[in-house]
């Protein structure tokens, strides 16, 4: 068995590193835990528009997998980023995938997929 990354999900980690370090720095986190909302909206929109969600392409996403998903929560934990990704992509998200669905997925994914829905 291997467990090496492949090339693609040592890219995306790369991708999503350098974007956090870049985007979120310890000050950033910091002024978070004063703020009302607890998160940069902004910075949620530009980071789940990074490509990296794993809904199929046709409601905005790029078909991620389990482990790319995991890349990307390790790499939030690693900073730690302060905003609503797990709870909006991988809960709620997860959950209207889960449910088959096509009515509800067509609603709301594209607005997850493009950071208007947490």
């Amino acid at each position: 068995m291997d467990f090496e990354f492949t090339e693609d999900q040592v890219m995306l980690r790369g991708l999503v590193r350098e974007f956090l370090s870049e985007q979120c720095p310890v000050s950033h986190v910091r002024a978070m835990m004063d703020d009302p909302q607890g998160y940069d909206r902004d910075l949620y929109r530009r980071l789940v528009q990074l490509g990296m969600l794993p809904f199929p392409e046709k409601y905005g996403g790029a078909g991620l997998g389990m482990i790319e998903q995991a890349i990307v929560l390790e790499e939030m934990g690693r900073i730690p980023y302060p905003g609503p990704y797990f709870a909006t992509v991988i809960l709620g998200g997860g959950a209207i995938m889960a449910s088959g669905d096509k009515r509800a997925q067509a609603r709301y994914l594209p607005d997850i997929c493009n950071g208007d829905l947490t």
